[in-house]
C-alpha cells in the first residue's frame, strides 16, 4: 500500500507518521486536490496524515512476493487479513500502532474529466562516482556524468512533452548540476542549470528526493498548481517538488544546449537521453533512480444523446458544440455554439447538475430530453438567420456567464464538477412545438493558482465511506 521511494530517494530526507493514515484505491485519487493525496517524502514539511492514495514507488510489482495492486481489485473475503510494516531503518527508530480498519464498499467510480499526463518511465538505477569538475562555464561542459538513454514509445492521444520527473536524485551541490533532455530530433534542451557553478562550497543546497520540471511558460503541472523557481540557494535540501525549467543566464545554444521551453517540444517516438553534468570536484557524484517523461493527454467536452433520427419542419438538426473545457476562475474563454438551428425562431440554451437524462421529449418525439432537472437557462436568444433556412444559432460564452451570474444551481463551481448543458429551439408543428439538441458534458478545470494549502485541506476532508472492520493493535521496531 506504501512505499513511496526507493533508499536512493530518501538520502538526508524524512518524514514520519503521526496520527491516522487511510488508504483509498488510487481510481478515487485526483492529485489535483479534489480526492486524495498521493504520499510523498517531503523533507519535514509535517507527517503523514488523512486519506491517501497508495504508493508504490519503485518497487516491482511481485518482488519477495508483494503485488502493487489496486485496492478496489481485491476480492472482499470472509478470512485472515494481515497488515506488515516492514523497517527499512538501520538506525534505533521504533514505531507501533494502535488499530487497522479495513473498509468495504461499493466500488468507486473513476473521478470524471481528470485527465491527468501520460508518464513514460526509465529505469536508471546509475551514479556517476565522482568526483566531478572540468570544463569552463559554459563554453566547455564538465568531463564527468550521469547519462541515461531510453527508446520512447509516444502514448497515443499525446502532442506535446510537458514535463521531466527524476527520482531518486541526489548530489550535495544543486549549483553544480546541470540537467540537459536530449530529444529524438538530436536537440538538447536545458532542464536546470542554476546558479552557474557559482556555489562550489559551503552550505549550498542540495538534491534529495524526487523533481519534476515543467515549462516556465505555463508554470503549472497538471494539477494547475504553480511549481517553484530556483530564486536562490536554499541551504539544506531542495525540496522534492515540482520546479520550472532553470537556465538561469546559459547562453542559448551554448555547447549544442538550448533554452527551449518543454511545451514546445512535440511528443515523438524515439531516443530520449538524460544527461546530468557534474560541476563539483570536491563531492561524491550523483545519483538517480529513474526518470519520468510527461506527455499531455488532452480531454474535451463530451457529446451524448441519442440523436435525433429526423430533423425539424425544415429538415434541422441543430448541433452542440464547445471550443473547451470551462475553468473554475473563468479566465479563459468557453464558447458554447449551437449551429445548424431553424432561422428565425426563438432559441434557449440550458444546463443541469445532476447528471445525464435520455427521456423522449414528449410522446414519439424523436428528441430527447438528457439533462436531468433541475434546470437553468443563461441564454434566451433568437436563433438568428432566415426563416426556412437552417442557418439559425446561439451562442455562450460560458466562462464570461458563469462568472457574472450570482449564486445559483451550483454556481460557483469547483474543479472536477460538471454541467450537462443542451439546446432548445422553435419548431411550432413539431411536438411541443419545439426541438432539442443532443447534449454536451463540461467538466470544469482546476484554477491555475491552487494554492498546495488548499488542496491537502480538501483531500483531507474527502473521507471514504463504507462498512468497517477493525482489527487489534500491532507495534514493532
Amino acid at each position: 500500500m506504501f512505499q513511496p521511494t526507493d533508499e536512493l530517494g530518501t538520502s538526508g530526507c524524512r518524514d514520519d507518521f503521526t496520527g491516522t493514515l487511510e488508504f483509498v484505491d488510487a481510481e478515487r485519487c485526483d492529485p489535483c486536490g479534489n480526492g486524495l493525496v498521493v504520499p510523498r517524502v517531503r523533507c519535514g514539511l509535517g507527517p503523514f496524515l488523512g486519506p491517501m492514495a497508495p504508493s508504490f514507488g519503485l518497487w516491482p510489482d511481485g518482488a519477495s512476493g508483494i503485488r502493487n495492486v489496486r485496492l478496489e481489485e481485491i476480492p472482499a473475503e470472509s478470512g485472515g487479513w494481515m497488515v506488515s510494516i516492514y523497517d527499512w531503518s538501520p538506525q534505533s527508530e521504533p514505531g507501533s500502532f494502535g488499530s487497522w480498519d479495513l473498509c468495504f464498499g461499493a466500488p468507486s467510480a473513476p473521478i470524471p474529466g481528470y485527465a491527468p499526463y501520460q508518464r513514460v518511465r526509465v529505469n536508471c538505477g546509475q551514479a556517476f562516482l565522482g568526483p566531478g569538475g572540468g570544463g569552463s562555464w559554459p563554453s566547455c561542459l564538465p568531463g564527468g556524468a550521469l547519462v541515461s538513454s531510453a527508446q520512447v514509445s509516444v502514448p497515443t492521444g499525446t502532442s506535446r512533452l510537458r514535463g521531466v520527473r527524476l527520482l531518486g536524485l541526489n548530489h550535495d551541490v544543486t549549483s553544480q548540476c546541470q540537467i540537459v533532455l536530449t530529444v529524438p530530433t538530436g536537440e538538447r534542451i536545458n532542464l536546470f542549470q542554476s546558479f552557474n557553478r557559482s556555489a562550489l562550497t559551503g552550505s549550498a543546497s542540495r538534491f534529495a528526493g524526487d523533481y519534476t520540471f515543467v515549462d516556465p511558460s505555463t508554470g503549472h503541472d497538471e494539477c494547475s498548481q504553480l511549481a517553484w523557481t530556483f530564486g536562490s540557494v536554499n541551504f539544506g535540501v531542495e525540496l522534492p517538488e515540482n520546479h520550472q525549467q532553470d537556465a538561469d543566464i546559459w547562453p542559448d545554444g551554448a555547447c549544442g544546449i538550448t533554452n527551449r521551453a518543454l511545451s514546445s517540444v512535440p511528443a515523438v517516438t524515439g531516443s530520449y537521453t538524460l544527461t546530468i553534468f557534474d560541476s563539483d570536484p570536491l563531492r561524491d557524484g550523483v545519483s538517480l533512480a529513474a526518470w519520468e517523461l510527461y506527455f499531455d493527454r488532452e480531454f474535451g467536452p463530451v457529446t451524448y444523446c441519442p440523436q435525433p433520427p429526423a430533423g425539424s419542419t425544415f429538415g434541422c438538426v441543430g448541433t452542440i458544440t464547445a471550443s473547451g473545457q470551462p475553468d473554475v476562475d473563468h479566465a479563459g474563454s468557453c464558447v458554447l455554439s449551437v449551429m445548424g438551428a431553424d432561422g428565425g425562431r426563438a432559441g434557449v440554451l440550458f444546463f443541469g447538475r445532476n447528471g445525464r437524462g435520455g427521456q423522449p421529449w414528449c410522446g414519439s418525439a424523436p428528441s430527447y430530453l438528457c439533462v436531468r432537472q433541475p434546470l437553468a437557462r443563461p441564454l434566451q436568444s433568437s436563433t438568428g438567420g432566415a426563416v426556412g433556412s437552417c442557418n439559425g444559432m446561439l451562442q455562450l460564452d460560458w466562462n464570461a456567464r458563469m462568472g457574472s451570474v450570482g449564486p445559483s444551481l451550483g454556481v460557483p463551481f469547483s474543479a472536477s464538477k460538471i454541467a450537462h448543458v443542451q439546446g432548445w429551439f422553435r419548431d411550432p408543428p413539431a411536438c411541443n412545438k419545439s426541438r432539442l439538441t443532443v447534449a454536451l458534458e463540461l467538466t470544469h478545470t482546476p484554477r491555475a493558482h491552487l494554492s498546495r494549502c488548499a488542496a491537502a485541506d480538501d483531500a483531507r476532508r474527502a473521507r471514504s465511506k463504507g462498512h468497517r472492520a477493525t482489527s487489534g493493535a500491532g507495534s514493532g521496531a
